[in-house]
């Protein structure tokens, strides 16, 4: 089976998605998959004039890893107008590959697979989409008339005319039910892995909590300024013997402002994005993971945290309740409840023995449910029945 496997960003950008992208490619090609990546080379879903990415020479250790076990990585241009128009670019890449060999599923991200399902069905080549972004309601209705009709024609249209959607929770499979009126029954929930990694962390039992950690992006929609405020309320409270690392990527002066102002400032470190192999080692520093995400399709970070065998703290939204099973693995709150953060926070720390066994709980959970090579399998599978259904 040849797949090409494509995504609309740059694989060198930070984040749950490249990691997704990467992982499912890596194991794809692990399984025997003959796999082709078309990724754009673009930062951001931005306009002119668009940003440009300067490093698309650097590779990251999945990527070496992929071209070694074969798998061709071609890069895309971006559209130099508007993101919503790098699916040009795309297909005329994807029609070059076509007429060097053929192609027997063409798996799909987003939008830059806009002009492509005409070109497929023609071909008779399956499409299937991997479905994975947790603010799908906002993204559709936070915006006018004219973004709801680009929204329409160039993520929704596709994904209406895929033979298969992989929908990375059950979360986000009622979601584009519900909200784009999709065909339930080409939808297959399939979950992300977690890299063994994160399994390997040696979790010791402590006798006091007092290392927090967030990772991800330092913007609103991630929560990291309801986590900054949740722990100004706990230093008023008398709780100050703590440090909180703060690893991920966006406005590093913003999240130190929001820090000074909860009077906390001394006692954060704000890390730039880590590499997995660097991350782990943080997450072994740490006791807490709190993670107060708006919104997730699946929460990748949470899984990843409670692989490292800790507690986390977060907000009942999107995929994370199908990861955290609320006051066994960790706590999970009405979103924007930061006194609700504040009350879990200070439960962890005056709970050691209790902390601790839900961090060993979420990895056995993590451990049974989330495997990368049990995901591709069973993605490989449903490829398979959708192809030979096709050919009927």
């Amino acid at each position: 089976m040849h797949i090409v496997f494509t995504f609309p960003w740059a694989l060198d950008m930070p984040g749950g998605g490249p990691v997704d992208y990467l992982q499912t490619a890596y194991h794809l090609a692990a399984a025997g998959v003959e796999l082709t990546l078309l990724t754009v080379a673009s930062a951001a879903p931005d306009r002119f004039p668009r940003q440009k990415i300067t490093n698309l020479s650097c590779k990251n250790k999945l990527q070496e890893d992929l071209i070694n076990l074969g798998v061709k990585i071609l890069q895309v241009p971006q559209n130099p107008f508007y993101y919503f128009g790098d699916g040009l670019s795309l297909r005329k890449e994807f029609i070059k590959v076509l007429k060097k060999k053929s192609v027997d599923v063409v798996l799909g991200w987003q939008h830059e697979i806009a002009f492509l399902p005409q070109l497929l069905h023609s071909k008779g080549v399956i499409l299937a989409v991997l479905a994975s972004n947790g603010y799908y309601a906002e993204w559709y209705h936070d915006c006018n008339r004219v973004g709801r009709f680009f929204r329409d024609r160039f993520v929704i249209t596709p994904m209406k005319k895929a033979d298969v959607i992989f929908a990375r929770s059950n979360f986000i499979r009622n979601l584009i039910v519900d909200l784009f009126e999709i065909d339930a029954q080409r939808i297959v929930i399939n979950y992300c892995g977690v890299d063994p990694l994160f399994l390997n962390v040696k979790r010791r039992k402590s006798e006091r909590i007092k290392h927090f950690i967030y990772f991800g992006g330092f913007t609103p929609e991630k929560g990291i300024f309801d986590a900054l405020m949740a722990l100004g309320k706990v230093a008023k409270h008398g709780y100050q013997n703590w440090n909180f690392k703060i690893i991920g990527w966006g406005d590093k002066n913003s999240v130190k402002k929001v820090a000074r102002e909860n009077g906390i400032e001394d006692r954060i470190e704000v890390i730039d994005f880590l590499p997995q192999v660097k991350l782990v080692r943080e997450l072994e520093w740490a006791h807490l993971a709190i993670l107060p995400s708006y919104g997730e399709s699946f929460g990748l970070a949470f899984a990843e945290a409670q692989a490292a065998g800790l507690p986390v703290i977060g907000y009942e939204v999107g995929g994370v309740p199908e990861i955290i099973k609320n006051n066994i693995t960790g706590w999970l709150l009405q979103k924007g409840c930061v006194d609700g953060l504040v009350k879990k926070i200070l439960e962890a720390i005056n709970n050691p023995e209790k902390a601790h066994k839900m961090g060993i709980n979420g990895r056995k959970n993590v451990k049974k449910r989330f495997s990368w090579p049990s995901t591709v399998e069973a993605m490989i599978k449903k490829l398979k029945e959708t192809k030979t259904k096709a050919a009927l």
